[in-house]
């Protein structure tokens, strides 16, 4: 069978990408506008790859056009963030349930090896609540990963979308040095991680709906 053929990815989407990424890691702040004509010469591109880009990036939820106006980094409003993470733990859950006994044990018991190594790390410091973070993103991928290509789409956006709330909170951590908040969010993915491994996977999706709606509640309602 010959190899499929490698997918490039179009300029487009790498201005998609690169937008995203700097308005999620807050780079690009709330209410930013957005000068096409500067991007577009700073990326080396014509605009066409860069409105295609905004007009998706505007789609998603991340920026706002206005007729005459411009384009602006949206802000999301709290009852919008709330609504975002109760879908997300709600379709995570249901995920879980449906599509969890497909999940690799190997690499769940990988899982479960990296974050007790920071459940047992020492302090607050900023890299390991970075490796936290690096690692609840790639674990939550890890369990909505079996799910129908179309719903997969819809709920990885919805992921990123809380991101930006996410880094904010780490920030927050970091500054009041609050040890106690990591370590509940790190063992409580370690239930999770059990409760899959014997097979309850009612009880690893109510816990992952709780996760969801703590970091909800410590990093937008806080």
């Amino acid at each position: 069978m010959a190899d499929k053929p490698v997918q490039k990815i179009s300029v487009s989407e790498q201005v998609y990408q690169y937008l995203k990424d700097e308005i999620i890691n807050n780079r690009l702040a709330p209410h930013t506008k957005i000068n096409i004509i500067k991007l577009s010469e700073e990326l080396g591109i014509s605009r066409m790859p860069v409105n295609a880009a905004l007009a998706r990036l505007q789609n998603d939820g991340y920026v706002t056009i206005l007729p005459q106006s411009g384009t602006y980094v949206r802000e999301l409003s709290e009852e919008e963030l709330e609504i975002i993470f109760r879908c997300r733990a709600g379709m995570e859950r249901e995920i879980l349930l449906a599509y969890g006994s497909r999940l690799d044990r190997d690499k769940l018991a990988e899982f479960q090896e990296q974050f007790q190594a920071i459940y047992q790390a020492s302090g607050c410091t900023a890299e390991i609540l970075e490796r936290n973070f690096a690692l609840d993103v790639s674990f939550h991928a890890f369990v909505v990963q079996n799910c129908p290509e179309i719903i997969l789409r819809e709920i990885l956006n919805i992921m990123d979308l809380t991101k930006r709330s996410r880094i904010l909170q780490i920030q927050r951590i970091i500054r009041e040095q609050r040890t106690e908040r990591y370590q509940q969010e790190i063992k409580i993915h370690l239930d999770i991680v059990d409760a899959i491994l014997r097979g309850d996977l009612s009880q690893a999706g109510d816990l992952l709906y709780r996760d969801i709606m703590d970091t909800y509640q410590t990093s937008v309602r806080q």
